[in-house]
Protein backbone atom coordinates (compact mmCIF):
# COMPACT_ATOMS: atom_id res chain seq x y z
CA UNK A 1 0.00 0.00 0.00
CA UNK A 2 1.60 3.68 -0.63
CA UNK A 3 2.32 6.16 2.21
CA UNK A 4 0.09 8.35 0.02
CA UNK A 5 -2.88 6.77 1.41
CA UNK A 6 -3.99 8.44 4.60
CA UNK A 7 -4.52 6.51 7.74
CA UNK A 8 -6.09 9.94 9.70
CA UNK A 9 -9.86 9.35 10.43
CA UNK A 10 -12.49 11.41 8.69
CA UNK A 11 -13.30 14.28 10.76
CA UNK A 12 -16.91 15.25 12.33
CA UNK A 13 -17.14 18.71 11.85
CA UNK A 14 -15.63 21.85 10.85
CA UNK A 15 -15.50 25.54 12.23
CA UNK A 16 -14.80 28.76 9.88
CA UNK A 17 -12.91 31.49 11.78
CA UNK A 18 -13.05 34.49 9.51
CA UNK A 19 -10.36 36.65 10.18
CA UNK A 20 -8.52 40.00 8.39
CA UNK A 21 -6.17 37.83 6.50
CA UNK A 22 -8.50 35.12 5.14
CA UNK A 23 -11.25 32.33 6.89
CA UNK A 24 -9.55 29.50 8.45
CA UNK A 25 -11.60 26.12 8.44
CA UNK A 26 -10.74 23.65 11.18
CA UNK A 27 -11.69 20.03 10.98
CA UNK A 28 -12.35 18.80 13.77
CA UNK A 29 -12.04 15.11 15.24
CA UNK A 30 -14.52 14.60 17.64
CA UNK A 31 -14.80 11.02 18.08
CA UNK A 32 -11.09 10.87 18.56
CA UNK A 33 -10.87 13.90 20.85
CA UNK A 34 -13.96 15.08 22.38
CA UNK A 35 -13.03 17.13 25.05
CA UNK A 36 -10.54 18.96 23.22
CA UNK A 37 -12.98 19.56 20.18
CA UNK A 38 -16.19 20.31 23.34
CA UNK A 39 -13.54 22.91 24.94
CA UNK A 40 -13.04 24.77 21.11
CA UNK A 41 -16.49 24.98 19.87
CA UNK A 42 -17.31 26.76 23.86
CA UNK A 43 -14.33 29.07 23.41
CA UNK A 44 -15.84 30.05 19.72
CA UNK A 45 -18.91 30.41 20.57
CA UNK A 46 -18.35 32.22 23.92
CA UNK A 47 -16.60 34.64 21.15
CA UNK A 48 -13.29 34.05 22.66
CA UNK A 49 -11.91 34.46 19.10
CA UNK A 50 -13.59 37.80 17.95
CA UNK A 51 -11.14 40.97 17.05
CA UNK A 52 -8.18 38.59 18.29
CA UNK A 53 -4.85 40.27 16.55
CA UNK A 54 -2.67 37.70 15.23
CA UNK A 55 1.10 38.64 16.09
CA UNK A 56 2.81 36.39 13.93
CA UNK A 57 2.04 35.73 10.44
CA UNK A 58 4.14 33.59 7.75
CA UNK A 59 2.67 33.12 4.51
CA UNK A 60 1.78 29.49 3.55
CA UNK A 61 3.32 28.57 7.16
CA UNK A 62 1.64 29.98 10.46
CA UNK A 63 -0.49 32.23 12.09
CA UNK A 64 -0.40 32.54 15.52
CA UNK A 65 -2.04 34.21 18.09
CA UNK A 66 -1.05 35.81 20.81
CA UNK A 67 -3.95 35.77 23.56
CA UNK A 68 -4.39 33.77 26.39
CA UNK A 69 -7.27 31.55 25.57
CA UNK A 70 -6.91 29.22 28.44
CA UNK A 71 -7.59 31.48 30.90
CA UNK A 72 -11.04 32.24 28.98
CA UNK A 73 -12.36 28.54 29.05
CA UNK A 74 -12.47 24.99 30.18
CA UNK A 75 -8.17 23.71 30.93
CA UNK A 76 -6.91 21.88 27.78
CA UNK A 77 -5.53 18.70 27.84
CA UNK A 78 -4.09 16.62 25.32
CA UNK A 79 -6.26 13.55 24.06
CA UNK A 80 -3.69 11.69 21.58
CA UNK A 81 -4.68 9.46 19.60
CA UNK A 82 -2.69 6.98 17.25
CA UNK A 83 -4.25 7.80 14.02
CA UNK A 84 -4.32 11.57 13.97
CA UNK A 85 -0.74 13.00 13.49
CA UNK A 86 0.40 16.68 12.84
CA UNK A 87 2.01 16.51 9.55
CA UNK A 88 0.53 18.40 6.99
CA UNK A 89 -0.81 22.04 6.26
CA UNK A 90 -3.95 23.43 7.49
CA UNK A 91 -4.01 21.21 11.15
CA UNK A 92 -4.34 22.87 14.92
Amino acid sequence: MSSAYSTEPVTDGKVLLETTVGDIEVELWSKQAPLACRNFITLVLRAVFDNTIFERILSGFIVQHSGNVAAEGPPLKAEPHPRIKFNHRGQV
